[in-house]
């Protein structure tokens, strides 16, 4: 039988062009500013690779892969380096940690870059043998594990830094067979990149922190500072055990049985402080072990990242663009985030950096918020009630929830004006229409240049949306199908920067 669990936190399903108005269609993107382009071409009746290829056309693409370095902050937090200076942490006994604008924030600001702790491609083999198992880029020139052909490396430095995989080597077949979910996985993952010994002396002082220690300051360490790189920001993610089913939790602690003796089997995890295997670890070292890895695996399921790549392909370069599931990863920082089904912000991917941007004007003060993976305009109120109190543990209380906002086939066709006194509202209701006329054409002769493969200022566009979208949030009503047109365009110019994988089929 499988052991399969497969919550992680997801951006929902992109809306095909197809459900946009008239000239509100997603674009193709052209893939001439990729930084690494192979082409493959017949050659005696077989393909062959010719190397990289400078100065090809879109028409000669194969495939092109572009992983770009991630956008850098303009100013962090000085207590949660992962967090821009916009951004700070906020508690109530009911909501717990939540996260607001420190100051205004618009749209398309990039209020948060952080690397995963540990990562895990999708366990499918094509996948395994054709992605980096440390930063996630795909590699045409893989460098293979010098122990398994389970996975490969992008270069030296990942295999280097791949100690992680080391020791999950001869677990990692029997895990993907046996149809362990990635969660179970990378929560053995982290206990294997914080090592048995770090483990031992940590938890401790960490368990002490969990009884005496407010909850709102779970995760910071002894200078205060939230860092994501630390385990004990992993260790304090929120586990909702009192909310879980009895067979709910049967299963994990299956699990965290199955794991730990497959660690042990490993001979490289248990080892003493000079790095020597133990022969036979202790019942309190097996235990520690054991129900650490119970705690993880009921974190992950709420607290997991999907990691996606935006794949397009050229020959329908218009109906089959999306961002498209390839790893998961942990991220601390960012599970500070509240959902909401109208998020504020989006995110994107860098390989394993997770880059989160806002999609709203969000004024000082608000809420910022993420998306679960479940929205207004496309899923029910019902179903969103249902999914996030089944796979999350609480009741939504987000404005397109208390509104009953509709789905997207049901949204008005025109924008309005919010109620102001008449001659605000006339003046607003012009300056509105020459927003959306200015977007409209902004985007059509963006789309124009495209189809002739010509170069794309994505600035401009990204710039003329984040007005649009300033206004809007300001003045008009919402929701409105101009509203989520803009804010879709916004999204893919964004998108179009991070890791992209371009190809024809």
């Amino acid at each position: 039988n499988h052991i399969s669990e497969t919550n992680e936190i997801s951006e929902s399903n992109d809306v095909q062009p197809s459900q946009l108005l008239e000239t509100d269609e997603l674009t193709e993107f052209q893939v001439c500013d990729t930084v690494d382009s192979i082409q493959e071409k017949p050659r005696h009746g077989r393909n062959s690779a010719s190397g990289p290829v400078f100065g090809m056309t879109v028409d000669d693409l194969i495939f092109s892969y572009s992983a770009p370095d991630p956008p850098c902050l303009s100013e962090t937090n000085p207590n949660i380096p992962s967090f821009s200076a916009s951004l700070k942490v906020e508690y109530t006994p009911e909501q717990g940690r939540f996260v607001v604008a420190a100051k205004d924030i618009t749209p398309g600001e990039v209020i948060l870059v952080e690397k995963s702790y540990v990562c895990l491609p999708n366990t499918e083999p094509s996948n395994l043998r054709s992605r980096c198992c440390i930063c996630l880029a795909r590699t045409h020139a893989p460098i293979p594990c010098p122990t398994c052909h389970t996975v490969v490396f992008c270069s030296e430095a990942c295999r280097e830094e791949g100690l992680v995989h080391q020791v999950e080597c001869c677990m990692l077949p029997t895990c993907v067979a046996l149809g362990l979910d990635k969660n179970a996985i990378q929560a053995c993952r982290v206990l294997v990149k914080t090592s048995f010994q770090k483990l031992k002396s940590q938890l401790p002082s960490l368990i002490d922190e969990v009884n005496n220690k407010p909850r709102h300051e779970h995760g910071f360490n002894e200078n205060g500072i939230y860092d994501s790189k630390d385990y004990r920001t992993i260790y304090h993610l929120e586990r909702n055990m009192k909310n879980r089913s009895a067979s709910d939790l049967f299963v994990k602690s299956a699990k965290s049985f199955l794991l730990t003796n497959m660690l042990l089997g490993t001979s490289k995890f248990f080892v003493d402080e000079s790095g020597e295997a133990l022969f036979l670890p202790s019942k309190a070292d097996m235990i520690l072990v054991g129900t650490t890895l119970f705690d993880h695996l009921m974190a992950l399921p709420q607290n997991s990242y999907a990691i996606t790549e935006f794949q397009v392909n050229m020959n329908n370069h218009r109906y089959d663009a999306k961002q498209q599931n390839v790893a998961g990863g942990i991220y601390s920082a960012a599970s500070l985030f509240d959902h909401s089904c109208n998020s504020s912000t989006a995110r994107t991917n860098y390989g394993n950096v997770l880059v989160v941007y806002a999609r709203q004007f969000i004024p000082t003060g608000s809420e910022v918020s993420i998306s679960y993976g479940y929205s207004y305009h496309e899923d029910s109120l019902d179903d969103r009630t249902s999914n996030l109190l089944s796979d999350y543990k609480f009741d939504c209380k987000c404005e397109a929830c208390i509104k009953k906002w509709p789905l997207l086939k049901e949204f008005p066709s025109k924008s309005k004006i919010k109620q102001f006194e008449s001659k605000r509202s006339k003046k607003l209701e012009k300056e509105m229409t020459a927003q959306i006329n200015k977007y409209r054409q902004t985007f059509k002769d963006f789309d124009e240049r495209s189809k002739e493969h010509k170069d794309l200022n994505t600035e401009n566009v990204q710039t003329v949306m984040c007005s649009t979208i300033n206004f809007m949030n300001q003045f008009c009503e919402l929701p409105n199908r101009d509203y989520f047109n803009v804010q879709k365009i916004l999204t893919h110019c964004i998108e179009k920067k991070a890791s992209s994988y371009c190809f024809r089929k």
